[in-house]
């Protein structure tokens, strides 16, 4: 039988062969360049080599979406807001019951030799906790042990000029996430996925949810944040959203300063948006970035967007 045709029993040589081609396409060459280095706890260590990129066919967080991750920047070649982060994880963890297979030190451990074998001022990390491989079905109890697998890959910081620019938000039409589903980072990451498509498919650069009582949530990666009539920095509860550490790290920052408003916790409407005096999205890869049109109305990119992202960059370079 050909075994080009798909239906032909690969020997591991050709399968070798080929995986090895399929990453050398014009089309990868350029992500492959962005991956700065791999974490397997199979592999028990690091590679830069593309043909060991692998997670198991018949691990529960690649075909049941059974586990949790975190998107760690480096800046200056330091992980930033690795402790939160980390925080975020074992809570997500905790809450779907996923024993980590690495204690905490052991992670950090891990995730520092990554940044420095990438050789990189600028990264994102990424690490997945998933349930493990064992079988294909729904039960956790198929996977013996979970397991651990980290990426980092070069990060581009925005452009002064593109920041200036500001961004578009959209009200997304796809259903927020409810209870526990909202407040854990799981691998389930479809509804994010929807909105992002709708959102870009429209002409949006970002979209925010709104839940059932009306309250606006989060965008599919980015934390939403306010500056209301009345001054006040505001962001949406956390009841039906992540945590974002970014938006946390920011809000902390924004106290030890007088000339920034109040700073408030509180159930946000689509009109509290279209009234605002300066909408941004906050999180690890926009930092504090300006919303300069919420669907038809032009906003103005206003001094608290500044300002704030005058905090978290300097924080960032303190490490």
């Amino acid at each position: 039988m050909d075994a080009s045709t798909g239906r032909g029993l690969l020997s591991s040589e050709e399968c070798d062969r080929r995986w090895r081609a399929y990453q050398l396409r014009d089309s990868r060459q350029a992500l492959m360049r962005q991956i700065r280095g791999f974490y397997s706890s199979l592999l028990g260590g690091i590679t830069q080599d593309p043909a060991y990129f692998h997670i198991p066919i018949d691990d529960h967080g690649f075909h049941r979406g059974d586990g949790v991750f975190e998107a760690i920047r480096v800046a200056f070649r330091k992980p930033y807001l690795l402790g939160a982060h980390l925080d975020r994880l074992e809570r997500s963890a905790a809450r779907v019951g996923l024993k980590l297979p690495h204690t905490r030190d052991e992670v950090k451990g891990i995730l520092h030799d990554l940044t420095r074998l990438a050789e990189d001022e600028s990264l994102v990390l990424r690490v997945y906790v998933t349930r493990g491989g064992g079988g294909f079905g729904v039960n956790p109890a198929e996977s013996p042990e979970s397991q651990m697998f980290a990426v980092a890959t070069r990060f581009q910081p925005l452009a002064p000029e593109v920041w200036e620019k500001g961004f578009a938000l959209t009200v997304s039409p796809v259903a927020v996430k409810s209870g526990d589903f909202a407040r854990i980072k799981s691998l389930n990451y479809l509804p994010n996925v929807l909105m992002k498509a709708d959102a870009v498919a429209r002409g949006f650069d970002y979209a925010v949810g709104v839940d059932e009582r009306g309250f606006i949530t989060e965008g599919a990666t980015e934390n939403i944040v306010i500056v209301n009539q009345n001054g006040d920095l505001c962001h949406p509860r956390f009841d039906r959203m992540l945590d974002g550490c970014t938006l946390k790290r920011a809000f902390e920052l924004a106290r030890g300063l007088p000339s920034l408003p109040q700073r408030c916790e509180v159930d946000l409407t689509l009109d509290d948006l279209m009234s605002a005096r300066e909408i941004l999205i906050v999180g690890t890869t926009v930092d504090v970035s300006p919303i300069t049109r919420f669907e038809e109305r032009p906003l103005a990119v206003g001094p608290v967007a500044r300002e704030l992202l005058r905090l978290i960059q300097t924080d960032q370079l303190r490490g």
